[in-house]
């Protein structure tokens, strides 16, 4: 059996301290006063086109800061560097939209211009005008020559149809000269239905030739009758009208 009796507990056995080390007393530096810090001058620019100096303030550094840095403060510009900044802006803006408008024509320009181009413009179509019309011209006599020529052309086929008409009447007629000619009873003109010339005319009847007065030229009655006057030698003048009664042959004399 165990003995309940609790046992004395022995008591922890004491640490030996360390030495502390005597704190450090800051040294004293010896202060000197600084020199009184001259204010800085402001630098100037000149503005575009209007030389005006504009004051160019540097903006103030910014602090750095020891990283990291969870989140940036951005700094608002100073109400002199906003205004510094809108008058540069302005002077651009300005000097921009003046000299464009320096390099824009005027009204007055534009309108003689104008002017000027519907002054060409009204004789170039006054020159189209009067080219057109010559064109028509020269269209309309060249279509009158076209005439003339195809005119002129039928003539020509007509002449040599006529010609060798002629040539075949004149054949016909040599060749029918010195040979009797059978008349019949007519009217006939001397030179077209018969030709010019002297004959020997036999007949039976009446037989009469005018001039081209209308005037009784040969007057003669044909024939072995009783009241005839046998065969008639006579003289048929050219453009002379013959009127024969009855049938008639007129034999050509040489």
């Amino acid at each position: 059996m165990t003995d309940p009796t609790p046992q004395p507990v022995p008591a922890p056995e004491p640490q030996p301290q360390q030495p502390q080390a005597a704190p450090i007393q800051p040294q004293e530096q010896a202060t000197q006063p600084l020199p009184p810090q001259q204010p800085e001058q402001p630098q100037y620019i000149q503005a575009p086109k209007y030389g005006a100096m504009i004051p160019d303030t540097p903006q103030p550094e910014q602090p750095q800061q020891d990283e990291p840095q969870a989140t940036a403060v951005k700094r608002k510009p100073s109400k002199h560097t906003i205004i510094v900044a809108a008058s540069l802006a302005a002077a651009l803006i300005i000097g921009a939209t003046g000299g464009w408008f320096a390099r824009q024509p005027s009204f007055d320009s534009i309108t003689a211009e104008n002017d000027n181009l519907k002054s060409s413009l009204d004789s170039v179509r006054d020159t189209y005008d009067d080219t057109y019309q010559k064109l028509q011209d020269a269209e309309s006599e060249v279509s009158k020559y076209d005439t003339i020529y195809n005119s002129v052309t039928d003539l020509e086929n007509q002449k040599h149809d006529l010609e060798q008409e002629l040539k075949a009447l004149q054949g016909q007629y040599d060749q029918a000269k010195g040979e009797p000619i059978q008349l019949p009873a007519g009217e006939f003109t001397v030179g077209k239905e018969v030709p010019a010339g002297r004959y020997i005319i036999s007949g039976s009847s009446n037989f009469k030739t005018f001039d081209i007065f209308g005037s009784v030229d040969i007057n003669t009655i044909l024939g072995d009758s009783a009241v005839g006057s046998g065969d008639y030698h006579g003289q048929l003048v050219k453009g002379y009208t013959i009127k024969n009664y009855a049938p008639a042959t007129l034999t050509p004399v040489s």
